[in-house]
């Protein structure tokens, strides 16, 4: 199964962007298990306001540096249309969803 429907599966239109980018975060720890990688070193989660390694500090931001290719922009797409909100990708391994969406 692809990360864009594993994602979108952990979803609901219900969820804030805390409670969205928790459940991308712990889905994405146990893909990282699956293909080999330690979720500790490789998976994680930054709260707004918390440092990252882009500038924008609004948005909850999770990222998976060792997944595959460019993961994150087919995810986003996914995670759109299951949350019915904007979340995006800052580089193509990390996604960023919005407080300001809810």
């Amino acid at each position: 199964m692809s990360y864009a429907t594993r994602l979108a599966n952990v979803v609901t239109r219900t969820m804030n962007a805390k409670q969205a980018a928790k459940a991308v975060y712990a889905e994405l720890r146990s893909i990282a298990t699956e293909e080999g990688c330690n979720p500790d070193k490789e998976v994680m989660i930054r709260a707004p306001g918390e440092a990252r390694h882009y500038s924008d500090d609004t948005c909850w931001c999770v990222a998976y540096e060792a997944g595959d290719y460019q993961w994150a922009v087919g995810a986003s797409h996914a995670l759109c249309d299951a949350l019915g909100k904007i979340v995006e990708p800052y580089y193509s391994f990390d996604l960023c969803f919005y407080p300001s969406e809810d």
